[in-house]
């Protein structure tokens, strides 16, 4: 059943085709050793970058960037609206307590500061859910947690005294009633109201404990693709934060690895896809999942540094301007992009050789209808994932998704309600992955 193991080969002449190799995430060349902590792209072209008294601005995917440095100013996030405009928020050297929102103007592409909100309490987050309604959180001198609203586009805010005693590291809303605030002590808030009231609705736990002990760590982010599905992440060094939630936060499914990484930001492309990054004791983190939040799989065992060190790196962003192409920044003025949503893939046509410690057959019968054999074989026993795309990146069958002893495996892809054309199938062990093309012709 199985051919000869492919081996690294590379072969010369008209009857074979060269393998084309992604390499999954790249190290970008270093423009600051300054901590960067968000990106953002309003569209494939037009990004941004900030960190500590930097930002970075790029109009050709990346190309080239351009910088501007702000002394004494540290910027933590980037909300994007309407294309070309944006809002961030900055605080300044906490020595001073000044600090203020700005606002890049999309016509003049100039920075201007919003300062109703110099001299207030420290602010660490920002969002905003369209043009009009923005929320704000900080900590005032007391310690206690202040929010702030806008329901003007930032013309103006109104302040909401929170009085919590625990300092929150993010914000979002689902709607303009509905949000979510996350805190450093593992606090998971709830407001129905517009932010003008919240109340406790989840406290992050060490997974697996029957005593439901309070982990007591930060949680960093959250997001909610609708207002059902959620997720947030978050952790220290050695202990890394996972929660996700199908029922609106009614339930929190959660797990807490000991000798995990710290994660720190978080990206969903859609209600399947999504990306995590950190660092700590467990090194350097890209996380990916595509199955909501179920399994998550490390991208980052193989990072082509390009010569620039970023081993245990913090990585603090992440963003994706479509199923394959995506930034993440960190601490030291750390970029990472990819074209491959983050896996190191190779594609082949029949002729071409695989390096691989496994082998993916091509389908038989093909073209196919409405069933079709896949055959493939593992050197050692792995986990693997055995999916099938259709040519717009969206899934459409798993076929295997599991440990698998060393030896030959088949699957069968039935897609009896799928309709006709080219689909992907793709098998993945850890960070490497082969795809083939297969024909559906009814």
């Amino acid at each position: 059943m199985r051919s000869l193991l492919a081996t690294i080969s590379f072969f010369i002449g008209s009857m074979c085709l060269a393998q084309t190799t992604n390499p999954g995430w790249v190290v970008q060349p270093r423009l600051t050793m300054g901590n960067l902590y968000d990106v953002r792209f309003a569209s494939r072209e037009n990004g941004w970058i900030v960190g500590s008294q930097t930002i970075l601005k790029t109009t050709n995917a990346g190309a080239s960037w351009q910088m501007k440095e702000y002394p004494q100013s540290w910027f933590d996030n980037i909300v994007l609206m309407q294309g070309m405009d944006g809002w961030l928020i900055a605080a300044s050297n906490p020595s001073t307590g000044f600090n203020y929102v700005v606002r890049l103007d999309g016509e003049s592409e100039m920075w201007l500061a919003d300062t109703s909100l110099v001299g207030g309490p420290a602010l660490d987050v920002l969002f905003f859910l369209n043009e009009e309604y923005g929320w704000t959180a900080g900590w005032d001198s007391e310690h206690k947690t202040v929010l702030y609203r806008t329901q003007n586009a930032g013309k103006s805010w109104d302040k909401i005294a929170m009085g919590l005693d625990e300092s929150i590291r993010d914000v979002f809303f689902v709607d303009v009633k509905t949000g979510w605030m996350v805190g450093q002590n593992g606090g998971f808030y709830k407001s129905t109201d517009g932010g003008l009231t919240w109340s406790f609705a989840h406290q992050a736990l060490y997974a697996h404990d029957p005593q439901q002990t309070p982990i007591g760590y930060p949680v960093r982010r959250i997001v909610f693709k609708n207002p059902d599905v959620g997720w947030a992440v978050g952790g220290i060094a050695g202990v890394e934060i996972r929660s996700r939630t199908t029922d609106g936060g009614q339930t929190w499914i959660q797990s807490s690895i000991w000798g995990g990484s710290s994660l720190q930001g978080m990206y969903f492309l859609d209600s399947m896809n999504g990306w995590a990054v950190g660092g700590g004791v467990g090194g350097t983190k890209v996380l990916r999942t595509s199955d909501a939040g179920e399994t998550w799989i490390l991208q980052t065992h193989d990072i082509n540094t390009n010569g620039v060190p970023v081993n245990n790196t913090i990585l603090n962003g992440v963003f994706m301007t479509g199923a394959s192409e995506g930034w993440v920044v960190g601490n030291y003025g750390t970029v990472l992009k990819t074209s491959s949503g983050g896996m190191v893939t190779s594609i082949e046509d029949e002729h071409s050789a695989v390096p691989l410690d496994f082998e993916l057959n091509q389908n038989y019968p093909n073209p196919f209808n409405p069933s079709t054999t896949i055959e493939f074989h593992l050197v050692k026993e792995s986990f693997v994932e055995l999916s099938v795309t259709n040519t717009l990146g969206k899934r459409v069958a798993t076929l295997i998704q599991g440990s698998r002893p060393a030896g030959d495996h088949v699957a069968t892809f039935d897609a009896t309600d799928l309709p006709s054309g080219v689909y992907f199938y793709s098998l993945r062990s850890g960070n490497v992955s082969i795809t083939k093309r297969l024909m559906l012709m009814k």
